[in-house]
C-alpha cells in the first residue's frame, strides 16, 4: 500500500496552511527586509536567500518583524517566500481533502484541506501561488507611477 504524501503545516498570519514537502526549500530566518516601491502590499519585502533575492510575501499585507521567518518555496519558475508565525512547523504524512484550485483575494491559491489538531490548513499550491503572485508583482510595475 503506498505511503500518504508529506506536507510541510504552518502558519502564515496565524491562517493554517500547508504545503508539499517537495515544494519547501527550507524555514529560513529573514532578518531586516528590503522595501521596494510599487510593489503590492503582498510583497513585506526582499531578503538575500543563499545568492538569490527573494520576495517575502504576506498574505495580511503588513511588514514582517525583523526576526521574522519565511518558508522558502521551490518551484519551476523559481523561488519565492512567504513569511509564516514562529513555531508551529511541523512535517506530516498525510490524504488531503482535495477541491478544485482557489485563489484568494491575497493571491495565494489553494488546492485542498489537511485536518490536522482540529484545524483545517488549507493546501497551497505552490506553482499557481508563484504565478498568481508574480501577476501581482507585475502589474503593479506596469502601471504608470
Amino acid at each position: 500500500m503506498p505511503s500518504d504524501p508529506t506536507y510541510c503545516l504552518f502558519r502564515c498570519d496565524t491562517r493554517p496552511l500547508a504545503m508539499a514537502v517537495e515544494h519547501v526549500a527550507e524555514i529560513a530566518e529573514v532578518g531586516p527586509l528590503v522595501r521596494m516601491s510599487r510593489c503590492p502590499r503582498q510583497v513585506a519585502g526582499l531578503f538575500v536567500y543563499h545568492q538569490h533575492v527573494l520576495p517575502v510575501l504576506s498574505l495580511d499585507g503588513h511588514p514582517r518583524a525583523p526576526d521574522a521567518v519565511a518558508l522558502v518555496a521551490r518551484t519551476e519558475a523559481g523561488l519565492w517566500a512567504l513569511g509564516i508565525d514562529r513555531g508551529g512547523t511541523q512535517i506530516v504524512a498525510a490524504r488531503p481533502a482535495r477541491h478544485d484550485p482557489a485563489r484568494g483575494e491575497d493571491g495565494l491559491v489553494t488546492a485542498g484541506l489537511i485536518r490536522r489538531e482540529g484545524a483545517d490548513h488549507a493546501l497551497v499550491d505552490a506553482e499557481a501561488s508563484w504565478r498568481s503572485f508574480r501577476i501581482l508583482i507585475e502589474g503593479s510595475f506596469a502601471r504608470p507611477a
